[in-house]
């Protein structure tokens, strides 16, 4: 079965971090927003149905699984404006601060790092090691949001 979860966090129940290769990390404050990750189970790969003659005879090991993941940064329209926010944008475009950051991947230079998720009220951990994707942004009446929209493509590490 796949485990699917989306929750907002806060200072009482953890942080997540973002880090390139070279070590180049951002912590995201606690904000109003989501944290999502999908799709995982006990071997990280697809379970494929075998058929014999139109029955079910079991099941074969697929592909490893390719997590979703999305993390929505909610924030008053002014904050938008700060350093803040500009550091987190940096960080997901690899510009600025960033720019000579070095990818966990060394076949695509950029944009490739890891997600360490720390539940602080159960000491839990979800680290996904190889996470890619896009930022993108909406504009609100109150609160501005950035949103990451990304895949983790090998398997979590819980601890």
């Amino acid at each position: 079965m796949a485990v699917s979860g989306r929750s907002r966090w806060h200072a009482k129940t953890g942080t997540v971090t973002v880090t390139y290769a070279s070590g180049e990390n951002l912590i995201l404050e606690p904000t109003e927003g989501n944290l999502s990750i999908g799709g995982m189970n006990a071997g990280n790969h697809e379970n494929t149905k075998v058929m014999n003659r139109m029955h079910h005879d079991g099941f074969v090991e697929g592909p490893d699984l390719v997590q979703d993941v999305s993390i929505d940064l909610q924030m008053p329209r002014e904050v938008l404006t700060s350093a803040v926010a500009k550091k987190i944008i940096d960080f997901f475009l690899q510009t600025g601060f960033f720019a000579g950051a070095m990818s966990c991947d060394s076949t695509i230079v950029a944009h490739i790092w890891e997600l360490d998720v720390t539940d602080g009220s159960i000491s839990g951990k979800i680290y996904l090691p190889l996470v890619e994707g896009e930022l993108s942004f909406s504009e609100g009446a109150e609160f501005n949001t950035l949103s990451f929209s990304g895949r983790n493509h090998l398997a979590p590490v819980f601890s």
